[in-house]
């Protein structure tokens, strides 16, 4: 019996020794992939931040053309409209005292 109980003792102790070898070497893998994940998070955070950047610049750049091109618009429809509201009152009133102008002499001459 003693032998049998040293034995599986000594298996015991030799599958303990292992599974912590394992175990380290499983820790070991880990951190290293973890490492390894962590490297490639940071690396593609670079890349988006650069990448954002780049978007920001151009959505900005495009809204200030857009921008400039809406307010060349609004200015020219703005002047348009001041011109005919300007004018179009003289103009109507220049030919309405044509024609009364017209009508005028014309009942003068019968």
């Amino acid at each position: 019996m003693r032998y049998l109980f040293y034995s599986l003792n000594e298996q015991i102790v030799f599958v303990s020794e292992r599974m912590l070898l394992e175990r380290q070497a499983i820790d070991t893998i880990i951190r290293r992939e973890r490492i390894a994940l962590d490297s490639i998070i940071l690396r593609e955070r670079k890349a988006v931040a650069i990448e954002a950047a780049d978007i920001s610049v151009r959505v900005v750049d495009e809204a200030m053309v857009y921008i400039k091109d809406l307010t060349g618009t609004l200015l020219l429809y703005f002047v348009l409209l001041f011109t005919i509201l300007l004018f179009l009152p003289f103009l109507l009133g220049y030919f309405v005292g044509k024609i009364h102008q017209k009508n005028k002499h014309h009942e003068k001459k019968e």
